[in-house]
């Protein structure tokens, strides 16, 4: 802290030395507000700002100050000196002064953007002081810095008359579900051991012995299920069985669900095809359970993307090309444009770090699922977007030295796949409460030493032509 202080009281300082008569209208202040707000920065009163390296603008700080001494001085509530609440007073400020100077210069250059109206003026003027009582939290600034820039205010034609959008964007609704579970999260040692004792099996093995007998420990249930969620059951049944699909589909569940064996049926309908499952299933198996084996210590998601990546044997590599994902008539998944990855990475990780320093075990795992499910309707990679997704959140949750939930997107017709899809704006709801509940009857069922999670296959399965998709009931 004592580094980044020096550094700004630095920048001030040479502020003042070097005052001149255009000094006033660059740094928003007069040359003696600023030295009195120097003595503040000396005192302490915004040492909360310089916990972590961050750039603050003079222009941006003084008026965020003179706000607070305007406040005080008539007995009005401000929100507290943090660096959430001067990320999101910046965003106001920008959008602030896009209006003034729409006001202020329209009837010289008229602009596509028109001013707003006494109204929208009244309106948004109310929503500001809103804001400037409100203490955001980290998460919630996130999402405002989000928002923000969904409104594209300097180019958008709609702006300043989009007003319930500008102000929903500085007051999100964050879905937060994890209060509601108490359940202690079982420790995932046993179960590493268990995987990595998988892992050396199969060094040997092919995959199919493994299914042979039952499992003996819930360690060996759990991942013997984690290995089954990583293939896309249905697919392999239509792929391998050209004729009685409905019979075939139920052999194949009844097995898997007594005791996650199979019998020689559903071996030769799943592994029949000796390439498919070199060329596929091995390469899966193989990223689901390096997934498993991760140390309890925080994680670079940048690198272990790719990482990840070569685990399931794939070459990493961004899309280069967009891969929009038409879920149903009018509910399409675009991907961010190629130039916005390494923000979105970076974002990704402000994210998980914060949720690793400060969050309760729930909270952490929510903030997961809502990582994996970013990462998943991005689609910046060019292949093995959900797989990828998949294993980098069970790195992330045992990363924290917690037993993962088991994220099985292609059982029952694809629906936790599409719980994510679906609630992507509501920061994924129906996925957060499907994994969070799941994690529940995990954490009590290992306490009574025992495993189970079926396998459902979706009657609608049956017809090929379902597989893949789900449409939206309008």
């Amino acid at each position: 802290m004592r580094k980044e202080k020096e550094k700004f009281l630095s920048e001030i300082k040479r502020e003042i030395s070097t005052w001149n008569i255009y000094s006033k209208d660059i740094n928003g202040c007069t040359l003696e507000e600023l030295k009195n707000f120097l003595k503040d920065v000396k005192r302490g009163s915004y040492d909360k700002l310089f916990e972590e390296p961050i750039h603050y603008s003079i222009r941006t700080i003084m008026n965020w100050h003179k706000e607070r001494l305007y406040r005080q001085t008539y007995h009005m509530p401000m929100h507290p000196i943090t660096k959430e609440n001067y990320e999101v007073y910046q965003q106001a400020q920008k959008i602030k002064d896009h209006i003034q100077y729409m006001v202020e210069q329209y009837s010289l250059f008229h602009m596509n953007q028109t001013p707003p109206t006494e109204q929208e003026l009244h309106t948004l003027w109310h929503a500001y002081q809103k804001m400037l009582m409100t203490d955001y939290s980290w998460e919630e600034k996130e999402k405002v810095l989000k928002e923000v820039k969904k409104l594209n205010y300097d180019k958008n034609i709609k702006f300043p008359h989009n007003v319930d959008e500008i102000i929903k964007a500085f007051f999100p609704h964050l879905k937060k579900i994890y209060p509601d579970y108490i359940e202690p999260i079982p420790n995932p040692l046993s179960m590493q051991e268990q995987a990595a004792k998988t892992v050396a099996y199969l060094r040997g093995h092919d995959i199919e012995t493994l299914f042979t007998m039952p499992p003996q420990t819930k360690e060996e249930a759990y991942v013997r299920r984690m290995i089954i969620s990583q293939l896309d059951i249905p697919k392999l049944v239509i792929k391998n069985s050209r004729s009685f699909l409905k019979p075939a589909m139920e052999q194949v569940e009844e097995d898997l669900n007594d005791n996650l064996t199979m019998s020689e049926i559903s071996k030769r309908i799943i592994w029949k095809n000796n390439r498919q499952k070199q060329e596929i299933i091995t390469p899966l198996v193989n990223g689901v359970l390096c997934s498993l084996l991760e140390g309890k210590e925080p994680i670079n998601i940048k690198k272990t993307i790719v990482e990840t990546q070569r685990e399931n044997r794939i070459v990493p590599a961004t899309a280069t090309e967009s891969q929009r994902i038409d879920l149903a008539p009018y509910h399409t998944i675009y991907p961010i444009p190629k130039k916005e990855v390494p923000i979105f990475l970076q974002q990704l990780q402000n994210k998980y770090d914060h949720l690793y320093q400060t969050a309760s075990d729930y909270e952490f795992l929510e903030g997961c699922i809502e990582i994996a499910g970013e990462l998943m309707m991005a689609q910046i990679l060019r292949q093995g977007n959900k797989r990828t997704a998949k294993c980098l959140f069970n790195k992330m949750v045992l990363s924290r030295g917690l037993l993962p939930p088991i994220m099985d997107l292609t059982q029952n017709d694809y629906s936790l796949w599409y719980d994510f899809a679906e609630s992507h704006a509501a920061d994924f709801v129906l996925a957060k409460q499907s994994l969070l509940d799941q994690e529940q009857e995990l954490s009590r069922s290992w306490k009574e030493d025992t495993f189970n999670m079926p396998v459902v296959i979706a009657p609608t399965t049956f017809n090929k032509s379902t597989i893949g998709k789900r449409y939206y009931k309008h």
